[in-house]
């Protein structure tokens, strides 16, 4: 039933994950949790900001992809938004995922930035508003 209703799939970890619009019912559980998150990032944009730009770094066409810069983004970041902020995202693979609370747990940081990386494409309008 999962596959019926999915957005995306993606292989990780040689598993195979299915990527879903967040629900209506879970937008609002997870909204309620955003806004401390939100006001820790506001505080100091320019560093979440320059986190971000490392997270989302492509190299150029033609360069092999080392992961280092991604990788000390999603560092930078879960230090600016605390334990509070990295419960958040996992609460958002959880809801959006057919993984597991273990699962998700289980995920290394290049899994998680693909994931999530997947999650927002799918649910792009939800973290826009």
């Amino acid at each position: 039933m999962e596959l019926l209703i999915a957005e995306k799939e993606i292989e990780i970890g040689g598993k195979q994950i299915v990527v879903k619009k967040i629900s209506m019912f879970n937008t609002v559980r997870i909204a309620s949790q955003i806004s401390n998150v939100i006001a820790k990032v506001m505080d100091d944009t320019d560093r979440f900001t320059l986190s971000l730009a490392k997270v989302m770094y492509q190299p150029p066409e033609g360069e092999e992809d080392d992961m280092a810069m991604r990788l000390m983004g999603v560092v930078e970041i879960f230090g600016a938004i605390g334990d509070e902020g990295v419960d958040l995202l996992k609460n958002i693979i959880i809801k959006s995922t057919n993984l597991t609370v273990s699962e998700a747990e289980e995920l290394d940081i290049v899994e998680g930035v693909d994931l999530l990386t997947s999650i927002y494409e799918v649910n792009k309008g939800f973290f826009v508003k």
